[in-house]
């Protein structure tokens, strides 16, 4: 998962590998999601993307919170 807090352009941001159930919880309704860390929830949407690391496809989502952090994620 990649935290943006409010800055998604300017800096480099480094990846944390977490874990669903234990740092995180996703909820999804088609391609909707939301996604609550640290008691903090973050809606958002997911949808199928190109893994260049592994040369897959894989699911990811991206998600913003009510005062503008965002997320990003990719499962493993």
């Amino acid at each position: 998962m990649l935290s943006h807090g409010q800055d998604v352009n300017a800096e480099e941001h480094i990846a944390e590998t977490l874990t669903a159930g234990e740092d995180f919880t996703v909820e999804t309704d088609g391609d909707r999601v939301v996604v609550v860390r640290d008691g903090v929830a973050y809606h958002g949407f997911c949808t199928v993307g190109y893994d260049e690391d592994r040369d897959m496809f894989t699911t990811v989502f991206t998600a913003m919170s009510g005062d503008g952090q965002t997320l990003w994620g990719v499962k493993d």
